[in-house]
């Protein structure tokens, strides 16, 4: 095998940095993320979803961000978090009519007919 590895130019990656020897760093990783699965069930898919959901603000990564150019009170740049940012919620709810009020309402129905 070696040979064939020679040939084909591989590199030979010794033991000590596959993983499958004990006490190693990915040893160590795969631990804490089963403990961590053990005392807060659902965090490990927590972190996998965050990770497929992010925005360039995220990265921390001044090529992909301009950061420099964010100053306290400014409007959103593109491409920036809005997580944490206040939802605008409306003071009186959508199709909302005073009981003063005797205009007839556009109402959306739907009839069902024969339920099984």
């Amino acid at each position: 095998m070696s040979v064939f590895a020679e040939a084909k130019a591989f590199p030979i990656i010794p033991c000590n940095l596959c993983g499958s020897q004990p006490n190693l760093q990915r040893q160590v990783i795969a631990d804490m993320l089963r403990d961590w699965d053990k005392r807060y069930p659902g965090r490990i898919e927590t972190m996998f979803s965050a990770m497929q959901n992010i925005v360039p603000s995220h990265l921390c990564d001044t090529n992909q961000f301009d950061f420099k150019g964010i100053a306290h009170g400014s409007e959103v740049v593109d491409g920036g978090d809005l997580a944490f940012d206040r939802e605008e919620i409306p003071l009186q709810p959508a199709g909302w009519q005073p009981e003063e009020d005797d205009t007839p309402l556009e109402t959306l129905r739907l009839d069902v007919i024969e339920v099984k």
